[in-house]
């Protein structure tokens, strides 16, 4: 089952890649994926962006962004400097187009009345900015098949690798809980009666985690799966209070861990030692039923911090669990590893 699991996935991405996630653009050498967005950030005033680092409001819109026809699995296609974005050849942020609440929801309505899938929602993480959440929720949506309709939030985020970037990037990220709560109520009841999937990396997850952990059972019955992917959480806090919040709730929840992270080592450094809750070394985090994926040796990166979105094998991994739900055991490339720490699952390279 798990081979013809995966030759099908295969099967899939080949197919969309030579026809083109839409209708009608057989004459240009790429793909333009819609993805909706809600962001607590203010537009910017250069022209390097369409939304800068300040906070402000929670403000919706939509993003037009290309994907090559000759687009890479797990890739994030981009010029090197001083070449200018080519849309046949990178993913390109082509077009913002921002709207009020109302037309947000008219916009993401229209566009289920003709796909059959649910909703995905995309968080990012630290050191990101707009235009790069915006390119990487389309490559997710597109590398994962994704029927539906899909957004992604964007919180303010300073996109420096600076010292104190860090540090402002934890205020600002806890400043965008409320909007980011009302912005998931919006989004699950607008797709209502169907499901909102949720993917969240690094520090994103904390805006998952808490609102994941504070709704009623009743909102939470609108949430399909959930994919914690590197979470920059306390390990601890995330371990004893936030996870059996969420499954006391039913959610069935997935979590993406690597021994291999170095930007989670350095922010364990930064909290004077404390585990973060994506970083494996040491001990893994099992509570079942949530299920924990360990993802160390598919990610040989320098940094291996964004094996959620750059690697094939995860990207698989992510497209059953959302698209049939299928458990650990029946999905391919998933090893069952119990050590001192519990039963969990680790990802062959």
């Amino acid at each position: 089952m798990r081979t013809i699991a995966a030759a099908t996935f295969a099967c899939v991405v080949l197919l969309i890649a030579a026809c083109g996630a839409r209708a009608g653009q057989a004459d240009i050498g790429h793909s333009q994926i819609t993805v909706h967005y809600g962001t607590t950030r203010v537009p910017s005033t250069s022209t390097s962006g369409h939304y800068g680092t300040e906070a402000g409001p929670l403000r919706y819109g939509s993003c037009t962004v290309s994907i090559p026809r000759d687009h890479r699995m797990g890739a994030l296609e981009s010029p090197r400097w001083p070449q200018s974005p080519n849309p046949d050849r990178h993913v390109v942020l082509l077009e913002v187009d921002a709207c009020d609440a109302l037309s947000f929801a008219e916009r993401i309505q229209t566009e289920l009345q003709s796909a059959e899938g649910d909703g995905l929602l995309f968080v990012h993480g630290f050191n990101v900015s707009f235009t790069d959440a915006a390119r990487r929720s389309a490559q997710l949506s597109y590398d994962l098949a994704f029927r539906g309709s899909s957004s992604f939030f964007a919180w303010p985020s300073r996109a420096s690798l600076r010292p104190a970037a860090y540090r402002d990037d934890e205020l600002s990220v806890a400043a965008a809980q409320p909007s980011f709560d009302r912005f998931v109520n919006q989004l699950s009841t607008t797709i209502a009666p169907r499901k909102l999937h949720i993917l969240s990396h690094s520090m994103g997850n904390r805006l998952v985690a808490n609102y994941l952990k504070d709704i009623s059972q009743e909102r939470a019955r609108g949430i399909g799966q959930v994919l914690l992917t590197a979470p920059d959480i306390d390990a601890a806090v995330f371990r004893d209070q936030i996870v059996p919040a969420m499954l006391g709730k039913g959610m069935p929840v997935t979590l993406y861990v690597s021994d291999h992270d170095r930007a989670l080592a350095i922010s364990r450094e930064i909290h004077e030692g404390a585990q973060r809750a994506g970083d494996a070394r040491g001990n893994v985090i099992v509570n079942p039923p949530m299920d924990t994926i360990d993802a160390s040796d598919v990610d040989t990166s320098f940094i291996g911090h964004s094996y959620y979105g750059d690697q094939r094998s995860v990207l698989s991994d992510m497209y059953y669990l959302m698209r049939f739900a299928l458990p650990p055991s029946e999905r391919h490339g998933l090893q069952a590893i119990t050590d001192l720490n519990g039963s969990y699952w680790r990802m062959a390279p």
